[in-house]
């Protein structure tokens, strides 16, 4: 079935494929491939941040692994495919043009990251996004594990196939936002913005009670004593 066809609010969700695992025997990374402009590195180990990385507007890590890589307060493009990502550091980064597909990030920080683009077939463990803007980004068969995303903005994303579960979304902004097939378990959601948007999402009751002032509050609804 194709992505783009719409999915039923009470469709499964679709876990993220292709997920890549951390892989023994990668050779250390040299020098990148250069071609216009964009800073490419194919199937190695990157550790630390590559002195290439401030010469270029754009960089494509593809079946790489990558141990504290920091791009915090920079502005480029980043293409993230196939690799698995350690204690990265991207706070604060704004990316004009982002792709995440089948790679999976743990401990890294993206407080403030402007996250303009798509993440597809990607899991976040433990990262913080606190502050971050997801504003109209995409993501499809997207799993965040006991990630922060307090003060997140992610007006008029698009969740498809997404999992969060055990994240701390106090204050986020789900103004506009669309979600399919997603699901969200033992999350905070204490002051969420546009929680009207969540229509469809799977949430176990549990979660719901500590929000019903704010359901009540979307849906016009007067509580009495």
């Amino acid at each position: 079935m194709s992505d783009r066809r719409p999915a039923r609010p009470g469709a499964h969700r679709l876990p993220p494929r292709s997920l890549p695992v951390p892989r023994r025997g990668l050779e250390p990374a040299g020098p990148p491939d250069i071609v216009g402009g964009v800073a490419k590195w194919d199937g190695v180990r990157i550790e630390g941040t590559p002195v290439e990385v401030a010469d270029v507007q754009s960089l494509a890590f593809f079946d790489c692994d990558l141990t504290g890589l920091s791009l915090a307060g920079s502005r480029l493009a980043l293409r993230l495919v196939d690799c698995t990502g350690t204690a990265l550091d991207l706070a604060n980064a704004t990316f004009d043009s982002l792709e995440i597909s089948s790679t999976a990030l743990s401990d890294s920080r993206l407080v403030g990251a402007r996250l303009g683009g798509e993440l597809r077939d990607a899991v976040l463990r433990d990262c913080q996004l606190d502050l971050a803007s997801l504003r109209m980004t995409r993501l499809v068969r997207v799993e965040l594990h006991g990630c922060s995303l307090v003060e997140a903005d992610a007006y008029a994303a698009s969740f498809d196939s997404v999992l969060l579960s055990g994240c701390d979304l106090t204050a986020a902004d789900m103004t506009a936002a669309t979600f399919a097939r997603s699901e969200m378990e033992r999350c905070d959601l204490q002051g969420l913005k546009g929680i009207e948007a969540l229509r469809g999402v799977h949430i176990p009751l549990a979660d719901l009670l500590p929000i019903a002032p704010l359901l009540a509050d979307a849906l016009g609804i007067v509580v009495t004593d």
